[in-house]
């Protein structure tokens, strides 16, 4: 086939190898499955172990990795088949509408335009492998991310940050939220996660977020340092960090009260305080699941007594042991017994309980 085409007029040429192509097992592969493939590709961009990080800072691989695919079938024709994907992968806003920061300004209008209308999902990572090696470089890397994130603000669907062990340009990431965003109102924002590596000194007030159709919010790190946002709709929480004492979490969740799925997570080691201070009930009438991990049993059953819940609220905890008080465990299940679906007890280091509860 290949001697026969080279004997023909170029143009002819041409024109009968691409419908050559378009017969073989490959060249019938539909637009929207081409789409699929190029998707999965992402996948190699990312380190196994620190999956936040992108390893390369320019157009990802997976749009031209079919280039090294199809190079393993001699019977197709390499200009041809390049063109259509590359073509289908350019007019795919789906492949566009994921940036990850920093990135050149370039770049990060190339995935803007070729996302055309979509919704936009960004990730933020200050590792130092990203960043630039003074601070003044750092700083201006940190406006530009903030500049160009407010130039899309209106299709910004989700953001991602992940605020490593260091401080760019010596900033916080309460800081960082300040002074890029604290005019911006995300129109159009739904899921907001961010991960602080550090406990952040800093003088100034907590930052305010406009998200007036924000529905999730993950946060982890030092909770006093949280960002407010609006949470007329934010019906997921999830708190992930160390020291969450018992008055500072129902603080928090006052400020949640349509909230119907919350998960608190602590990994500090255990205070077995008795003085708890007052508080004031707090209302999440909506609350349908609520999930506790690594926390002592009083400071358990003080939040219990200051959460005005559905009694058809699923609730999972796992909590330590106080071995000053032998019978604090059993004294805090007994009366619940006849609503514990699950009971599970670990021994590692020191003994936990994880249960799970839920009405009938």
């Amino acid at each position: 086939m290949d001697g026969a085409l080279s004997h023909c007029d170029p143009s002819i040429g041409y024109f009968m190898k691409q419908q050559y192509n378009m017969c073989t097992p490959l060249g019938r592969l539909t637009d929207e499955l081409i789409v699929e493939i190029l998707q999965y590709c992402w996948h190699h961009q990312f380190d196994y172990y620190r999956p936040y990080i992108p390893r390369l800072t320019k157009i990802p691989a997976a749009y031209s990795l079919f280039v090294q695919i199809l190079a393993l079938d001699d019977n197709l024709h390499t200009p041809n088949r390049c063109k259509k994907w590359r073509d289908v992968a350019i007019h795919a806003p789906i492949l566009w509408s994921t940036i990850y920061f920093p990135a050149p300004a370039e770049l990060f209008e190339l995935f803007r335009d070729r996302s055309g209308t979509a919704p936009l999902d960004i990730t933020i990572s200050t590792d130092s492998s990203n960043m630039p090696d003074n601070e003044e470089e750092e700083a201006e890397v940190l406006d530009s991310m903030g500049d160009n994130i407010v130039s899309a603000i209106t299709r910004v669907r989700s953001l991602k940050i992940s605020w490593e062990d260091y401080r760019p340009a010596d900033w916080t990431l309460n800081q960082f939220l300040q002074y890029e965003f604290e005019e911006a109102e995300f129109t159009s924002f739904k899921t907001l996660r961010m991960e602080c590596m550090i406990y952040e000194l800093d003088d100034e007030p907590r930052a305010t977020l406009v998200t007036p159709v924000l529905e999730e919010l993950h946060y982890g790190g030092d909770i006093q340092w949280m960002p407010f946002v609006s949470a007329t709709n934010l019906v997921k929480l999830v708190l992930d960090g160390t020291m969450y004492h018992p008055k500072t979490i129902l603080d928090t969740l006052s400020l949640f009260p349509v909230v119907e799925d919350c998960t608190i997570r602590d990994c500090s080691k255990p205070s077995f305080k008795l003085k708890k201070p007052r508080h004031r009930k707090v209302s999440l009438k909506r609350l349908r699941r609520f999930e506790f991990d690594a926390y002592p049993v009083l400071d358990f059953k003080y939040l219990l007594d200051h959460i005005d819940h559905p009694d058809t609220a699923t609730i999972k905890l796992e909590v330590h042991r106080n071995w000053s008080k032998p019978l604090e465990i059993e004294e805090f299940l007994g009366p619940r017994m006849s609503s514990i679906t699950e009971f599970t007890m670990k021994c590692k280091t020191e003994i936990r309980y994880s249960l799970s509860s839920s009405p009938g």
